[in-house]
């Protein structure tokens, strides 16, 4: 009988947010309390995200 050889790849999964997108998903978290400039600073600083182009941020999926 013949085995078959099964060899799952997984892909990395990226997400890229504007500084909007950013500000839509995280601003409730912060009760509203930053503005756009602010989350994005903030999330920059902590490693939240990179910035990878104009207006264009990659999320950081393994942020703690």
């Amino acid at each position: 009988m013949k085995q078959l050889d099964l060899t799952l790849t997984h892909e990395k999964e990226t997400l890229v947010w504007t500084k909007d997108e950013l500000f839509i998903n995280q601003a409730p978290a912060f009760n509203f309390e930053k503005d756009a400039d602010q989350l994005l600073q903030q999330a920059l600083q902590s490693g939240f995200v990179d910035e990878i182009g104009e207006d264009q941020y990659q999320v950081n999926l393994n942020y703690n």
